[in-house]
């Protein structure tokens, strides 16, 4: 497990061609937390990230191929989870995390867990794993029920902070992504 800062720094060094599984659900427990305790915590770790040089450009890049991949694979629910735990971080730097493609990459992997989640744990075609085996268990959840939770408390805590009433596109696709989501049974 990355310290937030670490993860920053990993995350904004990956190349393009990075793997799925470039955060664990471990790094978003971590991440979430650090970011989460205060506004001067949170403040600190951007302050420190920019400070050494860390491209959120690069970041945002990074967990945006991660989350494009294959939107339904835990790696992608991850990356997904750090990217909204990031935005929704008291002081978070949003006009430089924020783009329409990270935002609606974020929301179809959620759309995915969401589908996969309510079809109990599996994908469309009955297995668990991108390669048909079954997907391993972590410390967040076996099915990603707590990431999937994580993702939606983050989405309304930057909801409060960033409305979206002046992207028609991205707030269209929001309604509809939640409209899914509002379908699913998350009791587990």
């Amino acid at each position: 497990m990355a310290t937030p800062l670490a993860l920053l720094k990993k995350l904004a060094e990956a190349s393009e061609g990075c793997s799925l599984d470039v955060v664990s659900p471990d790094d978003v427990v971590a991440l979430r937390s650090a970011l989460g305790t205060s506004e001067k915590t949170s403040a600190d770790i951007w302050t420190a990230a920019s400070a050494d040089g860390v491209s959120l450009e690069s970041v945002v890049g990074t967990l945006n191929v991660a989350m494009s991949g294959n939107p339904s694979s835990p790696g992608a629910l991850a990356a997904a989870a750090a990217y909204t735990a990031m935005l929704a971080s008291p002081g978070c730097p949003a006009f430089s995390l924020f783009t329409s493609l990270g935002f609606g990459a974020a929301l179809r992997v959620l759309k995915a867990a969401c589908a996969r989640v309510g079809n109990g744990g599996s994908n469309d075609d009955g297995v668990n794993g991108e390669d048909g085996s079954a997907v391993a268990s972590t410390p967040a959840s076996s099915d990603g029920v707590d990431l999937v939770r994580c993702i939606m408390v983050d989405l309304a805590v930057f909801f409060d902070a960033f409305p979206l009433r002046d992207m028609p596109d991205v707030l269209k696709t929001v309604i509809e992504c939640l409209t899914e989501v509002g379908r699913c049974r998350l009791t587990q």
